[in-house]
């Protein structure tokens, strides 16, 4: 006879393991020494910190754009447009924008922060004085992590 309380279980458990939705607390750890390692540098150069709110639309635009990378690592969307259609998707109110993006095996935080600074482009983003709020998320997906970190004014 089927155990179904036991089938239950399996098909959770194995459906947890393969859409990987939710972040673990070292994820969160790892995406808020960005965060501070980002303020670090802007303080450095006279910038003023970003604000980071984990509860935002801002960070719902993030979370989504660092899934959507893990199928397709670009600034663009899988449907062709830009990642600034999260943003309006979420509700994200803004004038300007910008978008960073890595990816790597294990990638650690302090290593996307030093790939973000050692790139022009990216570490133009951080430290433009334009912005004014962030979010950071990262996705893993079997061996890679992907990271996003999306800029607001």
């Amino acid at each position: 006879m089927l155990n179904f309380k036991n089938l239950f279980a399996g098909i959770f458990f194995s459906l947890i393991l393969f859409c990987n939705f939710s972040a673990s607390a070292s994820d969160y750890d790892e995406e808020r020494q960005v965060f501070e390692l980002v303020n670090q540098a802007r303080s450095e150069h006279g910038l003023p910190p970003f604000s980071w709110n984990r509860n935002s639309n801002l960070q719902r635009a993030a979370e989504i754009r660092a899934r959507e990378i893990a199928e397709y690592f670009s600034h663009n969307r899988t449907d062709g447009s830009s990642y600034m259609t999260a943003l309006n998707q979420c509700g994200v109110n803004y004038t300007e924008c910008g978008e960073n993006i890595a990816v790597g095996f294990n990638l650690a935080g302090r290593f996307v922060f030093a790939r973000w600074m050692n790139s022009q482009n990216q570490s133009d983003v951080i430290l433009s004085p334009i912005f004014r709020e962030t979010a950071i998320a990262s996705f893993r997906s079997d061996m890679d992590v992907y990271w996003v970190q999306l800029f607001i004014r």
